[in-house]
């Protein structure tokens, strides 16, 4: 009995060292920064200088041109910002959107955009209108000769002929003048002109030196008048700014379209 109860003790003695000697040993790894570095081995650069430090590299002095820093003066080295230069349809444009947000008050872009490019559109439509009412007025008062025929110098009216006043013509005897010399154009002339007297005593125009048969056409207030006087000024229009001679035969024709006229 002893003898096992040693035996069992020596055993487990056995084992507790056993286990000991077989235990792997811990292994630490250091790490290390290779970054880092340390100062204690080195010497400040104030050092180096001190200790009359030389090297054998050639030191050369830099040198610049005396007008070096005229090149620095052109555009390329101009770094300021510069506001871009706002055209006249921009200024329209952004001063149309100030009155729009005036008063429809804070509009979004897009909204205001939208109403900026339909004003501009009305705009554009009554510019372009009042631009062909007076074309038209302009050419009017060529009394169409600008389209449909080319005004005669040589029978162009002088201005004393132009201002002359139809209340002191005597009309029957200066056709009857120019009828007589075969002075066609003239004697179609003075008939128009006798014609513009008639309306004016009549009261159906007012004539002045200075009106174009369009005038008076605008003035003349029933349909029959107009279409009449719309005739006898387009006979006047082709003989006197035309450059067509007229024969007897053609006189006679126009002169019946005077006569047979009545206002």
């Amino acid at each position: 009995m002893k003898f096992k109860l040693i035996f069992f003790t020596f055993f487990i003695l056995y084992s507790s060292v056993s286990a000991q000697e077989g235990t792997l040993p811990v292994i630490v790894k250091t790490v290390v920064d290779t970054l880092h570095q340390s100062k204690e081995n080195m010497l400040p650069a104030d050092s180096i200088l001190k200790g009359n430090y030389n090297t054998e590299n050639s030191v050369y002095q830099k040198s610049f041109a005396p007008d070096f820093q005229k090149k620095y003066n052109s555009k390329d080295f101009d770094y300021q910002v510069l506001k871009p230069h706002e055209s006249l349809w921009e200024r329209i444009k952004r001063n149309i959107t100030r009155i729009l947000r005036k008063i429809f008050g804070d509009l979004d872009p897009l909204t205001a955009n939208r109403y900026t490019f339909n004003v501009l559109r009305i705009l554009g439509v009554v510019a372009l209108a009042f631009i062909l009412y007076y074309l038209i007025k302009y050419l009017n008062s060529k009394n169409g000769n600008f389209f449909f025929g080319k005004k005669n110098k040589k029978l162009a009216p002088t201005s004393s002929e132009i201002h002359e006043n139809i209340h002191e013509i005597n009309f029957p005897e200066l056709i009857q003048k120019y009828e007589s010399t075969k002075d066609f154009r003239s004697a179609i002339r003075y008939r128009f002109l006798y014609v513009l007297k008639i309306l004016s005593d009549k009261n159906k125009i007012i004539w002045m030196p200075e009106k174009t048969n369009q005038d008076y056409i605008s003035e003349l207030k029933d349909e029959n008048s107009k279409m009449q006087f719309l005739d006898l000024a387009y006979i006047f229009d082709y003989v006197w700014y035309g450059e067509f001679s007229l024969s007897q035969s053609d006189y006679d024709y126009y002169k019946e379209k005077f006569q047979n006229t009545r206002f």
